[in-house]
C-alpha cells in the first residue's frame, strides 16, 4: 500500500514538472523573439507586423538562428518577461540590449524625433556593414536648447 502511494505521488509530481518544461519547449525562437521585444517596449506602439519581418530578417543575417543557447535564453527572456534593465545573467541582458537597439535602430523612431508617442514602422535591419545609416545622435533630431 505505501508502495503504490509513493509511486501515485512521484507520478504526479513528475507531472507537475514536466507540464511547464513541455511549454516552455514549444516556443519557437522567432515568437520568443517577437514576445521579448513587444514585452521590452511595453511603452511604445509597436507595428507587430513590423516586429516580426525585423525578426525575420535580424535571424536571416545574425548567428542566433540554429544556436542551442541563444533560442534557450530567449525563451528563458520570454517565458519570465525579463527586461534589460532587470536581468540577472550579464549575457541575457547583452542579447536583450543588442536585440532591442538593433530594433530602434531599425525602425524610424529616430527620424521622428524619439516620439514616444507616433508608432514605429520597421524600415529595413540596421547593419552598418550592409548600409550606412545616418547619424541618430545627431543635433538635427534634438530640440533648440536655449542656453
Amino acid at each position: 500500500m505505501l508502495r503504490r502511494k509513493f509511486l501515485k505521488l512521484s507520478g504526479l509530481g513528475a507531472l507537475v514538472v514536466a507540464a511547464p518544461t513541455a511549454g516552455f519547449a514549444s516556443i519557437s525562437l522567432k515568437d520568443a523573439t517577437v514576445g521579448s521585444i513587444i514585452n521590452e517596449f511595453d511603452y511604445l506602439q509597436l507595428d507587430k507586423k513590423g516586429v516580426e519581418q525585423f525578426v525575420d530578417d535580424f535571424l536571416a543575417y545574425n548567428f542566433w538562428n540554429g544556436s542551442f543557447k541563444h533560442t534557450l535564453v530567449m525563451r528563458a527572456i520570454y517565458t519570465t518577461k525579463t527586461k534589460s534593465d532587470r536581468s540577472v545573467s550579464l549575457f541575457k541582458t547583452n542579447m536583450l540590449k543588442t536585440l532591442a537597439d538593433t530594433y530602434l535602430l531599425s525602425t524610424d523612431f529616430f527620424s521622428n524625433n524619439m516620439d514616444e508617442n507616433k508608432p514605429l514602422k520597421y524600415m529595413g535591419l540596421y547593419s552598418p556593414h550592409l548600409k550606412p545609416c545616418a547619424n541618430p545622435f545627431s543635433f538635427i533630431h534634438y530640440p533648440a536648447v536655449v542656453s
